[in-house]
């Protein structure tokens, strides 16, 4: 039985697999016995831990200006 799993170039799927790919290889290294002590972090991987996280556009309602009626119908 084969899985196969299909996922379209330029995703946000593909650039969660690329991040869990990364991460097993990390923590493979990290926990092999062979690896240990090994493993560094690199200047940008500790900044990348660091950044802010973007923010998600906010998006303001803007509430309808009551309309004021006049004798004149407008």
């Amino acid at each position: 039985m084969f899985v196969y799993k299909l996922i379209t170039a330029g995703s946000v799927e593909e650039k969660i697999v690329a991040m869990q790919e990364h991460k097993a290889a990390l923590a493979e290294a990290i926990l092999s016995e062979a690896g240990a002590g090994a493993a560094k972090f690199s200047a940008e991987d500790i900044e990348a831990l660091f950044e802010p996280i973007p923010a998600a556009p906010t998006v303001v309602a803007l509430a309808a200006k009551p309309r004021v009626r006049t004798k004149a119908g407008t």
